[in-house]
């Protein structure tokens, strides 16, 4: 017998059909932690025809059946938050009649994950990595073509590892090289994901990407763990030279042929037009650069009534994406040290520092601290709302060289 049957669950059913019994039990053994996926099975010997299992719904957790095995039922079970949990008994329907038959409830105390440890290459996973897979579609383009890098992770880690990677390391060998982040892939079925990136080199030639580094929690061990993905190698061909034997001279015509001025028009007026669509197109992508109206557009979005969890991540990856415009820091999860020292260096204003750090650090504990005491859905809307009114209406005292017509556009009100 399973020995976490015995001790995690009280195995005396509640009632009983014609000596048929409703068993549950953990299939993992304790500790328990936020985000991690833990298997729950439901026993059952039945006769004839398969009953159907009415699953139960569990306060800040998601219980989910995933199989039916031959004698009962396999299922999962994430929590979104520390502290005691339980699971209300389960209960089996039987026959067109519906008799039912009960299980006991099942226990447990769901622990936080700890921050010692935790680096940026976190990117949100609970359990473990079975594999980290990388690729380049197509592995050979022109120059100024892209190419999609996609890093593809495996294993029950892979469900909660929402935050990109940091992909810092390939700017150092790869200097130039244009990369934009593209919605993730995930398959259910396989606890896969998939990090996808549109990447655009600079040079031709062979561009080597480094491995890129993935940290999970790992709770058989208690502790981070850290893998590398493999290196990927993009083969970049230079665009074909033009010589003077692939010209082909169109025919003369008379200078007084009407066809030649109705040509000369229709070149200029399309050139004109390709030239404004392209100035406007500058001026609009400028316009969306500025890191302040990056903040404006966010605000508006704080007022969601989603939960408290989703709210501190959502805020962790505004200030993530304005400091990657004001400062050019990559992509990746950011610690409320790094997060006050970015500020620091770009706007010098203590006050906006300290509103920084201690926003980032709310966030933290509303997604990996207890749910007794933390932060509200409230009171971290209001916070957010504070720090980004200051970093929109403070100008920088310095950051990455933008077109002139951006820079003028100052500090950016949100509350306009």
């Amino acid at each position: 017998m399973n020995p976490w049957f015995v001790v995690l669950a009280v195995l005396t059913p509640e009632s009983t059909l014609d000596g048929i019994a409703v068993e549950a039990h953990w299939r993992d053994p304790p500790p328990f932690f936020v985000g991690q996926a833990i298997g729950v099975e439901v026993r059952c010997p039945f006769p004839g025809d398969r009953p159907e299992l009415v699953v139960p719904k569990v306060v800040s957790a998601e219980l989910v059946k995933i199989a039916d095995l031959d004698n009962g039922w396999d299922l999962r079970l994430i929590a979104s938050k520390a502290g005691p949990l339980r699971v209300p008994p389960f209960s089996v329907r039987f026959g067109s009649d519906s008799r039912v038959v009960r299980s006991s409830s099942l226990s447990a105390t769901i622990r936080d994950l700890p921050a010692a440890g935790r680096t940026r290459a976190f990117l949100g996973g609970v359990g473990t990595l079975e594999s980290i897979r990388a690729e380049a579609l197509p592995n050979s383009i022109r120059l100024g073509q892209t190419f999609e890098y996609r890093l593809t992770l495996a294993g029950p880690a892979a469900r909660g590892s929402t935050a990109k990677p940091d992909y810092a390391a390939w700017d150092r060998t790869n200097p130039g090289l244009r990369v934009v982040d593209l919605p993730d892939e995930f398959d259910t079925s396989a606890d896969q994901r998939t990090h996808r990136f549109r990447v655009r080199p600079t040079r031709a030639g062979e561009t080597a990407l480094p491995p890129l580094a993935v940290a999970f929690f790992d709770p058989k061990v208690q502790s981070y763990q850290t893998r590398l993905g493999p290196r990927v190698t993009i083969n970049v061909l230079a665009p074909p030279a033009f010589g003077p034997d692939s010209i082909v001279e169109a025919p003369e015509r008379p200078t007084n042929d009407p066809w030649v001025g109705n040509a000369v028009i229709t070149v200029v007026a399309t050139v004109l037009a390709a030239v404004l669509l392209i100035v406007s197109k500058r001026l609009l992508d400028v316009r969306r650069g500025d890191p302040a109206r990056l903040l404006k557009r966010r605000a508006r979005a704080l007022q969601s009534r989603e939960a408290v969890q989703t709210l501190a991540q959502q805020i962790q990856g505004d200030l993530v994406d304005y400091l990657r415009l004001a400062v050019g820091r990559p992509s990746g999860v950011l610690t409320p040290g790094e997060g006050a020292d970015a500020i620091a260096s770009l706007h010098g204003d203590t006050t906006l520092v300290e509103q920084t750090r201690d926003l980032i650090a709310a966030c933290d504990r509303a997604r990996y601290g207890p749910a007794v005491g933390g932060p509200t859905r409230e009171g971290l809307q209001r916070q957010a709302m504070e720090t980004y009114q200051g970093l929109g209406r403070v100008a920088p005292k310095s950051a990455r060289p933008m077109p002139s017509s951006a820079a003028r556009g100052g500090a950016v009100d949100l509350a306009e």
